[in-house]
């Protein structure tokens, strides 16, 4: 019995190369492309995750020199010079800023008890003549100063006893007025402010004992009026701010915190475009290396091309693998 051999299949030798242009032959994944993401995996676990790319924006003396210098002005054409008991109106513009903030301040007599009486304080005719800003580190806040001219009859009071009605005219000598503002990151990462207190530096120590602590009191519910009513007036205040911070940072800047040091202020924030994240869903990933990737070696300005540089190249691919998964 003679057993007779089939011939075997014959199998072509598949080289290197052919096995390759097999692959780029697949519809819609091209060699490159693999090599591109494969190389883009390798950069994004390369890469420090710590190291989130931060805007760091200084204030220090020369920016708050600025500042001083626009409130002196405003003090110097009488757009800031006001504070009496009754309605003031002021009207500010911060360097560099595009609009006007306006505040109003509507301050009260205040009656107060003296003894086997009561007084009504007001403030009568005080201007301010000085302003100065600083950084105040223990209170972490902006300081302004608002000095007020010597006025004779700064303080009238109407004291009401069992003897009569008297006036007392108070001297003002050195007074200021002191608003502290702590700088606070809104949640939408931009700037706001909040006033923390009110101080009204007013020399009450010639004033009888009898009269003397009522008179204080009656200026510590002015400080409290002052910060009440400012609160919800910095609202303006806060967009004047923003323009200035939009000459010192990109566009779409987006604010995370301030840390104010001895004589300077620290405005950190995280840039508000990101090119990386080319599909804008908020979150550089796989999406984007996929995106950059299946453009790898095109030309012409699009998505992919994440620096504008014209080519969609390894350093597109670096920009993206340095923010992945942020």
């Amino acid at each position: 019995m003679s057993v007779r051999s089939r011939p075997r299949p014959h199998t072509p030798v598949t080289t290197t190369d052919s096995r390759l242009r097999a692959r780029s032959a697949i519809p819609g994944c091209p060699a490159r492309a693999i090599v591109a993401v494969a190389v883009c995996v390798v950069l994004a676990s390369a890469c420090d995750r710590r190291t989130t790319p931060t805007l760091d924006v200084e204030v220090g003396p020369q920016r708050l020199a600025d500042l001083t210098d626009s409130l002196n002005a405003h003090v110097a054409r009488g757009e800031l010079t006001t504070f009496d008991t009754g309605h003031n109106e002021y009207s500010l513009r911060l360097p560099g800023a595009q609009a006007e903030a306006r505040f109003v301040l509507d301050l009260a007599v205040k009656t107060v008890f003296v003894p086997f009486g009561f007084a009504r304080v007001r403030l009568n005719g005080l201007r301010f003549i000085r302003a100065d800003c600083i950084w105040n580190t223990p209170r972490q806040a902006l300081e302004v100063r608002l000095d007020l001219g010597d006025r004779e009859d700064g303080v009238l009071a109407e004291v009401h006893t069992l003897a009569g009605i008297e006036d007392m005219v108070f001297y003002v000598s050195g007074g200021r007025v002191t608003l502290y503002l702590r700088p606070v990151v809104s949640g939408a990462g931009r700037l706001a402010w909040e006033p923390v207190s009110v101080e009204i530096g007013v020399n009450t120590d010639d004033a009888i004992p009898a009269v003397r602590k009522p008179l204080r009191d009656a200026l510590r519910d002015v400080e409290r009026d002052i910060a009440g009513q400012l609160g919800p007036q910095l609202t303006d205040y806060e967009g004047a701010v923003a323009d200035w911070l939009a000459n010192l940072m990109p566009a779409r800047a987006r604010l995370r915190d301030v840390t104010v040091l001895n004589d300077r202020a620290i405005v950190s924030a995280d840039p508000g475009d990101v090119p990386e994240d080319t599909n804008g869903d908020g979150r550089v990933d796989i999406a984007d290396v996929v995106t950059v990737a299946m453009a790898f070696g095109v030309e012409g300005l699009g998505p992919a091309d994440v620096n504008g540089d014209g080519r969609v190249d390894i350093t597109d691919l670096v920009a993206v693998a340095v923010l992945f998964g942020r």
